[in-house]
């Protein structure tokens, strides 16, 4: 799987891709081009839902990362306080 940076330029790559092919649809509209409008508007059609599906994989797995360091985080806390528990002798109940 390609990081989150990769995957981020790919989207706005695609983005990019996705503004031009507007562009050149309003300029074909404007110019009242009966071949190339059309055609321009069908591929922003099928263009947008990409781009869109793009960068909501983009937002998944930069909120896999943040939730994995904050799994780790906890996971770590937990070992300290387990271990300060163990070194202390004591055994201090806590209510979950």
């Amino acid at each position: 799987m390609a990081n989150v940076e990769e995957m981020r330029k790919a989207a706005d790559d695609a983005n990019a891709f996705l503004q031009d092919l507007k562009s050149k649809t309003k300029a074909a509209l404007a110019a009242n081009d009966a071949t190339m409008g059309p055609l321009f508007n069908k591929l922003v059609k099928l263009t947008s839902p990409v781009v869109t599906g793009l960068y909501a994989r983009v937002n998944r797995a930069e909120n896999a990362e943040l939730n994995k360091g904050a799994k780790k985080l906890t996971r770590d806390e937990w070992e300290k306080e387990k271990t300060a528990r163990a070194s202390s002798g004591g055994s201090s109940s806590s209510t979950p």
